[in-house]
């Protein structure tokens, strides 16, 4: 396919997110769906095989509320390769005229538990760019304890209570499922202890304590 035809097809495809569809039920009641909630009930038929560029920004959603880019990322056999932004750039944040090229970065934060003052949130990664959790926290206001570089104003001082607690990923040769699970250093648990288990053995507490974090965002996102 040469450039041309891959820029047209592109477009194209983008036309069609963008075009309300009309349905006419038999008590004359109009339903209008947007063109992303189409090929979902299609199941993506029209563009499987097919290599695809979407211009969209933080409003492209279906009826659900489920983004646009997230959805057509995970298409059965649709593949899609770039991201174009309208002003103000995909997640709408950008306040300049000219917009450099980037990757794009999700990450899934998930309420845990908390104490009225402090949460315990767990955070899934969709892509891995520089500071990626911390940065995006930050952006909504949230703030790590211990993270003075991205604008925490609290009062704990010894480190930032950041943790990698879970990696799955397929084995290249094997195609097996791992999980990797690494514990939470003594400090930490002994924060956790004092500000959200204290009615717990503190020796039992640490032996056995473990987040099923996979289990708890299935809980929260399905």
């Amino acid at each position: 396919m040469n450039y041309l035809r891959y820029k047209l097809l592109c477009w194209a495809i983008i036309c069609i997110l963008n075009l309300p569809v009309f349905l006419l039920g038999a008590d004359k009641k109009a339903l209008v769906l947007n063109g992303i909630d189409v090929l979902v009930e299609e199941n993506y038929k029209s563009l499987q095989g097919k290599r695809i560029g979407l211009l969209t920004n933080h409003t492209g959603r279906d009826k659900k509320g489920n983004s646009t880019i997230d959805l057509l990322f995970n298409a059965p056999e649709v593949e899609l390769i770039s991201l174009f932004a309208p002003e103000h750039g995909i997640r709408g944040d950008k306040d300049q005229a000219i917009i450099e090229d980037s990757k794009d970065a999700k990450t899934a934060f998930f309420k845990i538990i908390d104490n009225g003052k402090t949460e315990l949130i767990g955070a899934k990664l969709f892509s891995g760019r520089t500071h990626q959790i911390r940065a995006h926290l930050s952006k909504i206001n949230r703030h790590i304890l211990g993270d003075f570089f991205y604008n925490y104003k609290g009062n704990y001082t010894q480190r930032i209570l950041l943790h990698s607690s879970l990696l799955y990923l397929k084995h290249p040769t094997t195609q097996k499922h791992l999980k990797i699970y690494a514990p939470l250093f003594e400090d930490m648990l002994l924060f956790l202890h004092q500000n959200f288990y204290a009615s717990q053995d503190f020796e039992s507490f640490a032996k056995n304590f473990i987040l099923p974090l996979q289990d708890i965002y299935l809980s929260k996102f399905t």
